[in-house]
């Protein structure tokens, strides 16, 4: 595990000169580093803002707080590199580290401790060093190493009650509840039906011994974290009960999560761009899964996504084995994690990101192993150990593919995985913002950035995000509005420069504010 750890670190430093410092890009990475700062400074939320109209954007909540919508462990993950390093991404590396030793971890409980390692290696190759997980501050990790400690964990319970196995079993489902709650909660199931099962059948344990070693410690670690999570929610929503996810969609969505629940009516959005967001581009999602024919091949499109981010075209005879294996007893929780995850994520009607499988990545890395170990035994007749050669030639593979991502990471170059196309057209966006905040820095003194987009802009390209402190930035960020909305934007401002940034020509133009070029009310 500290191999594992200690490698899947140096290799990302050592990646560091290729790939830079990630520039956010995505929406959701505005919102975690949002949060990661508001957390850095000691607390859990922070005040609306006197002008929050201007300042309001995709994911984050403006009433009755100003504070990011995701649940807090992303957060979290980056407000511990911002304290220990200054920067945020070094949460990020760490976390990818700790996945992958994670993932060494569990599969000892599954396999061979050297087949656990390559595992984890596994887990270092396709995962912890150039994916976007490793790479943004999408996130991706912090569920991935919940899901490896209760996958971990429930191997070791399976042979007998132990109370360290119940605790960290309780560490991985608090994790999940914390960074993906949906999918987390449906990769647990599996898990407490076979704990409820031990329960009804306890063996040669005691069904006391099991509720004292394994549902006692599990039970305290995760009503620690549920009663965080509930002053969480009452910190920044008011109520205990209402996740801020959950005020958010309330706040600005159309479409549902699942396919079978009706679309809201749409609220009234005093930004056209948001507008478009919510009622064009994700409503179309939504729409496209509500008949059987669109929710099947949306499906065959989530499952090519997954295939493509965790195996690829390498290991794919290594995916196929190890689907096989799944049918042996020995498997069968991990079979069952899996498969009732895969229900959960066709039946959600959005599109597929690989982060949202993360509760299960130690389980897809098992299935790998697993398959890697039955390729290792295979021995056609009149050959001899032949599926060792193999086994070691898929590795040696790996290793060059990390290579050639390496060699191609500097060209901004995704070879051999994901993100598609479109993440690939939004980082315009995100460098062009970055850089304008750059030059504005180095002009010293404070600066007023309003944004006019054309009415052709694209939702996904979004400039107006601010942190913590929106007062005391240098760089303020906000939506040009148009008559008095910004002439008392400008009065709250003063002493500040003004600029307009006309987000939708080629470069984006960035001038000295003008009242005069400002549209009416």
């Amino acid at each position: 595990m500290a191999a594992v750890f200690l490698v899947t670190l140096a290799a990302q430093l050592l990646a560091l000169p290729l790939v830079g410092i990630p520039v956010p890009y995505v929406h959701d990475e505005f919102g975690y580093l949002l949060a990661g700062a508001t957390f850095a400074l000691g607390r859990l939320t922070n005040p609306a803002h006197p002008m929050w109209v201007h300042f309001e954007t995709f994911h984050v909540l403006m009433q009755p707080t100003y504070m990011a919508m995701h649940p807090p462990a992303q957060g979290a993950v980056l407000a511990l590199g911002i304290l220990l390093a200054h920067l945020p991404v070094a949460g990020v590396w760490l976390s990818c580290a700790l996945f992958c030793a994670a993932v060494c971890w569990a599969l000892q409980a599954w396999v061979p401790p050297g087949w656990a390692l390559l595992g984890g290696f596994l887990a270092t190759l396709r995962i912890g060093v150039l994916s976007y997980w490793a790479t943004s501050y999408w996130g991706g990790a912090v569920a991935g190493i919940g899901g490896a400690l209760v996958l971990g964990a429930v191997g070791r319970l399976r042979r007998g009650p132990r109370p360290l196995a119940g605790g960290v079993l309780g560490v991985g489902l608090s994790l999940l509840a914390l960074s993906r709650p949906f999918e987390g909660f449906v990769s647990a199931l599996p898990v407490a039906g076979w704990l409820l099962w031990r329960l009804a059948r306890p063996g040669t344990w005691s069904r006391g011994a099991w509720i004292r070693s394994a549902l006692v410690p599990a039970s305290l670690v995760v009503a620690l974290a549920g009663a965080f999570l509930l002053r969480y929610d009452l910190a920044i929503t008011g109520h205990a009960l209402k996740l801020p996810y959950q005020l958010d969609r309330e706040t600005y969505a159309v479409g549902q999560h699942f396919v079978w629940q009706a679309p809201r009516p749409a609220p009234a959005y005093r930004h056209e761009v948001m507008r478009r967001f919510y009622t064009s581009w994700e409503l179309s999602g939504y729409q496209g899964s509500r008949r059987l024919s669109d929710l099947a091949t949306r499906a065959a499109g989530k499952f090519g996504v997954l295939w493509l981010f965790f195996v690829g075209p390498l290991l794919t005879p290594a995916l196929l084995a190890g689907l096989v294996g799944l049918r042996s007893r020995r498997l069968r929780i991990p079979a069952a994690i899996l498969g009732l995850s895969a229900v959960g994520w066709v039946i959600v009607a959005w599109w597929m990101f690989p982060h949202y499988a993360a509760p299960v990545a130690a389980v897809l890395v098992l299935v790998l192993v697993e398959g890697l170990r039955r390729l290792a035994a295979w021995r056609p007749a009149g050959a001899r150990r032949a599926g060792r050669p193999l086994v070691a030639a898929f590795a040696a593979a790996g290793f060059a593919t990390l290579a050639v991502r390496l060699a191609a990471a500097p060209l901004g170059l995704q070879l051999g995985g994901w993100p598609p196309a479109w993440y690939t057209l939004v980082r315009y966006a995100g460098f062009a913002r970055a850089d304008i905040e750059a030059r504005l820095e180095s002009l010293g003194g404070r600066h007023l950035v309003l944004v006019r987009y054309a009415k052709s802009h694209s939702p996904h390209l979004e400039y107006v995000y601010n942190g913590p402190d929106i007062d005391a930035a240098p760089v303020v960020w906000a939506r040009e509005m148009g008559g008095k909305a910004d002439s008392d934007l400008l009065s709250y401002f003063r002493g500040r420069t003004a600029w307009l940034l006309e987000a939708d020509a080629r470069p984006p133009k960035l001038v000295p504010y003008s009242p005069e070029a400002a549209p009416r009310d």
